[in-house]
């Protein structure tokens, strides 16, 4: 070649059409059907106006796609190179598409009833840059690179003058004439200024590729100081800057200092050596480049808004550092390939690569990965146990440790653009896991809260990187409740063997503000919820049924960010429901309806609000069988009264605290035992379960109090972790259950039932953890638990959260009603003057009987109705009876969830996992739906995030470009 040829500046392999595939292909279809997505969430909200937009977009979209396909294809097909004139074309219709776009939207693209929650503009707005600009910044790329002739130094200074000179230009504009610019800049304003913003990169791009090129052949001092200050003074200077002010992100990760500093120690060090420290130093290159690349992608849909960040605050360098960083270390690892070729194979030089390159997002993947089964599997030990199972936790404490600490840290702020939603997605499958969970977390397997994280740098208050898309729910905003209940109106009808009644209320707003109204509704075992309806000016509109939480979430959604038209109905505990219904506005009146379903047999007690109603019904027994799910009784007040009673003979039930709060000393605790037990005169045997966050029984079968000391004599649990006391309760309650045998005529263990008491310490900090209520059915004689922090002193707390006088409990006399069917036996209280629904889970039988202590044998109940399980009230048990199998039995909760939801939905009876809910518009009603697919796809304790945001505050940055120029244009509207 003649020395005044002019040479290229980026390699061909650089230019080929693959590169089409990665930065413009397949970036943009993804695009597109991320977008298909958002039009199918509001396009029933959308009018005309906004259709044709969306059209508009959605045609320019498909025909980028199209271009760059047909592109590639030509490209490809006639083997030619990628160049500066396509690189222009390309960069223009990108640019073009995104001005569309930001245009779009300053003419109301998006519907306003979507956009506070539902899906924001500046999500909206992010995705578009952050897909589009790979494709654009490689068009501006190669268009810049053009060959350039050797010692063309007016080359040179004209692209450092452009460098230079554009920044200081606007900055001088700026300050000189805002905000006093000319009426064309309405409209020509955003295409002057993105015409010099590309011109600035073009330039960047370019002064990069020229020092590459150019000066490693002549000077090798010049490169080592490009690569000194790009390559190590400006990212530390960066993450420096980030530590007072963290934009778009909080970096100050020790990790992220480590890989800076390693990164430009490398790019700092000679490469012309021996061939082994030159393949050495390559492949260090190699490892860094994830590192380089990650800051380019995370800083390149700010590229745009370089100009007006340096003009604002300086910091255009820092959205720039990254870029040039990203350039220079591609042009060297291809170099340093391109001189590997020469002394090695192709496929070994490429091996080499690929593992290099892929060692640190293995690592972050393998992290993500591993914190994910940690958490799972503490997750499903501590929320989803099986309750009468002792088998030991099986992860590793060690890394779930590790885990709870890098999501402390993630839920704080201290989160990375695109790694902490992937990691987020990953672990949690894009849902989040409380605080107060995590905590609870941390107290069950280490004994201990979690420590707080670090405090952020000194301006984190105003540039706070938590994302609300992480949040629990949103911002509360204080709503008065003050609407009233002002009349009822009820009707009954027959169906099926049962009845319904139908009761209008009609509630009223009396103040001069918006008010929610609330009231809570009271019904009795064996009555169900089959209809909801809110009026919404003249239409009455039915309610349905999706998984509480998600119905919860998506209330609490749209009365705290848009304060439209919901109304809810869900159940507080199994006999009182929450009915609440937003906004009334000022002296407003509203109508809701409710659907109540109850079997011919029983005459109910409802209460809504201060409002009584009895409605028509009998007295006697109805049951529904299902084949699959087990049987549903209802055993009226009265029939209940009538019934043979028996009373039991109690055993106690010792709880050993082994925890590393409050563990009994394994020399005392016999004694200590003794002497509770002394406290229950009329109790002759026991059973001993030892528990921190596992549990381990001292012995199969009952065991005489004298005899303490033959089971207790060893330590069979170690002293670790917190003290899950409502687990070993529930497990305590679940093996009395799992013993109850109608045939063990010589000792029938159904006459016996347990007192629990726990042992433990001053010290001692139990974990209340899952739901104690649903095992209440398994020993109402004493419907609480006894616990002895000292030595002679119990406490009584009732296994529904009431405490209970301790001593009031020892004495009273205990009546309870054993029924029986197909083996199981289940007892009811006697006493309570309330109706009864029985639930027999693994009962098959066709006869109900009742235990008769005169005769000392169950006796069939001869004049019980059975209820078609085809009807309502039949397919509303079946519902019921998926639900008490999953509150029993933690571990089948994850596989009833969808099942029950969707029982709940066919039969449209509500049950204590479901909610009957009402919203105004079908961009709300799609949104349930996803809302609730995700969230029955995981476990019950984790939550859903607020909005699918993006991961920092820096990317609304994004947003703000578009939407200042929209509010600005419309100041500058003349007033009709």
């Amino acid at each position: 070649m003649n020395g005044n040829d002019a040479y290229p500046l980026v390699p061909e392999s650089w230019k080929r059409p693959w590169m089409i595939l990665w930065t413009a292909i397949l970036p943009q279809a993804l695009l597109l059907w991320m977008n298909i997505q958002s039009w199918h969430l509001v396009s029933g909200e959308m009018a005309d106006d906004q259709l044709q937009w969306a059209f508009f977009v959605f045609a320019g979209e498909v025909g980028l796609l199209a271009a760059n396909a047909g592109l590639f294809v030509f490209l490809l097909a006639r083997r030619r190179l990628f160049n500066g004139w396509i690189g222009a074309s390309s960069l223009v219709l990108h640019a073009g598409f995104l001005f569309l776009v930001c245009y779009a939207l300053g003419e109301g693209l998006l519907p306003s009833s979507v956009t506070t929650w539902i899906l924001p503009e500046e999500v909206f707005v992010y995705y578009q840059f952050a897909l589009i600009m790979p494709a654009a910044f490689f068009g501006l790329a190669c268009m810049a690179c053009y060959p350039r002739r050797p010692r063309n130094h007016r080359d040179l200074a004209l692209t450092l003058s452009l460098c230079i000179g554009i920044p200081l230009g606007w900055f001088g504009l700026v300050s000189i004439r805002w905000p006093h610019f000319p009426s064309w800049m309405d409209w020509m304003g955003p295409v002057v200024f993105a015409l010099f913003t590309f011109v600035l990169i073009a330039a960047l791009v370019r002064l990069v590729f020229i020092i590459c090129a150019g000066v490693r052949s002549q000077n090798r001092a010049v490169q080592m100081i490009f690569a000194g200050l790009f390559g190590l003074i400006l990212p530390l200077g960066g993450l420096t800057v980030n530590w007072f002010v963290p934009l778009p992100a909080d970096f100050q990760f020790l990790a992220i200092y480590a890989l800076a500093i390693l990164n430009g120690v490398f790019l700092l060090l000679p490469d012309d050596g021996a061939e082994r420290s030159r393949l050495i130093v390559w492949l260090g290159r190699c490892l860094l480049y994830p590192f380089t690349f990650y800051f380019f992608i995370v800083f390149l849909p700010f590229l745009p808004f370089s100009i007006p960040a340096m003009i604002i605050m300086g910091a255009g360098f820092l959205i720039l550092t990254p870029t040039v960083l990203f350039l220079f270390h591609t042009r060297l690892i291809a170099e340093g390939f391109s001189h590997a070729a020469t002394t090695l194979s192709r496929a070994k030089i490429m091996g080499l690569m690929v593992g290099a390159l892929s060692l640190i997002p293995a690592y972050i993947l393998g992290g993500a990965v591993m914190d994910r089964i940690n958490l799972h599997e503490a997750l499903r030990y501590a929320y989803q146990d099986q309750p009468s199972d002792t088998a030991p936790y099986r992860g590793s404490r060690l890394l779930l440790k590790h885990s709870l600490h890098r999501l402390r840290d993630f839920k704080a702020g201290r989160h990375l653009p695109f790694l902490s939603s992937l990691y987020n997605k990953i672990v949690f499958d894009g849902l989040v896991l409380p605080d107060d969970k995590m905590q609870d977390l941390h107290r069950t397997f280490f004994g201990c809260d979690l420590e707080e994280p670090r405090s952020q740098g000194k301006y984190a208050a105003y540039f706070s990187s938590r994302p609300r898309a992480f949040s629990i729910r949103p911002p509360m905003r204080p709503v008065p409740t003050q609407a009233v209940l002002e009349s009822v109106r009820t009707s009954e009808f027959e169906e099926d063997g049962c009845r319904s009644m139908l009761a209008q209320l009609e509630i009223r707003n009396p103040l001069d503000q918006q008010e929610e109204f609330v009231t809570q509704i009271s019904l009795p075992d064996g009555v169900m919820i089959s209809g909801f309806w809110l009026h919404i000016g003249k239409d009455r509109v039915p309610g349905r049924i999706f998984e509480k939480k998600t119905a919860l979430w998506v209330y609490r959604m749209i009365r705290d960010m848009t304060r439209r038209d919901p109304g809810l109905l869900y159940y507080q505990d199994k006999n009182h429901l929450e009915l609440r219904v937003f906004p009334l506005a000022a002296k407003e009146t509203r109508q809701v309806e409710i659907e109540f379903l109850y079997p011919g047999t029983l005459s109910p007690a409802i209460a809504m609000g201060d409002r009584r109603f009895s409605p028509k019904g009998g007295q006697g027994i109805s049951l529904v069988a299902s084949e699959s799910t087990g049987t549903y009784a209802v055993v009226s007040s009265e029939t209940l009264a009538a019934l043979p009673k028996a009373t039991r003979r109690p055993y106690l039930h010792f709880i050993i605290d082994r925890s590393l709060s409050g563990a009994v000393d394994s020399t005392s605790v016999v004694a200590r035992c003794r002497s509770l037990a002394a406290q229950f005169p009329e109790i002759a045997d026991c059973a001993v379960t030892y528990a921190n966050y596992e549990v381990c029984d001292a012995s199969d079968a009952l065991i005489p109090v004298e005899s303490l000391e033959q089971v207790l004599s060893g330590e069979l649990l170690p002293v670790r972790g917190g003290f899950c006391r409502d687990r070993a309760i529930r497990h305590a309650l679940a093996v009395y259950a799992g013993r109850l045998q109608p045939a063990d005529a010589a000792a029938p263990f159904f006459l016996r039932y347990p007192v629990v008491v726990v042992v433990s310490t001053d010290e001692s900090r139990p974990l209340a953890q899952g739901n104690l209520k649903a095992f209440m059915a398994h020993s109402p004689d004493v419907p609480c638990f006894y616990t002895a922090a000292k030595e002679n002193e119990l406490k009584a707390e009732g296994l529904d959260g009431k405490q209970e006088d301790a001593a009031c409990l020892r004495t009273r006399p205990v009546n309870v009603v054993l029924f029986e069917l197909g083996g199981e036996i289940v007892a009811c209280p006697a006493d309570g003057g309330r109706s009864a629904a029985l639930t027999f889970l693994r009962g098959e039988g066709s006869v109900l009987r009742v235990y008769d202590p005169a005769r000392g044998d169950f006796q069939p109940l001869e004049k019980a109705t059975w209820l078609s399980s085809k009807s309502r009230y039949g397919q509303g048990s079946e519902a019921l009876l998926i639900h008490a199998a999953a509150e029993r039995d933690a571990s089948r909760a994850f596989e009833l969830q969808p099942l029950l939801a969707e029982k709940s939905r066919q039969c449209g009876i509500l049950t204590p996992a479901t909610s009957y809910i009402v919203v105004e518009n079908s961009a709300q009603w799609k949104m349930l739906e996803l809302t609730e697919k995700k969230k029955l796809k995981n476990f019950e304790a984790l939550e859903l995030a607020a909005t699918p945001e993006p991961s920092t505050w820096g990317l609304m940055l994004l947003a703000g470009g578009c939407l200042a120029w929209r509010a600005w244009r419309q100041g500058r509207r003349p007033s009709p």
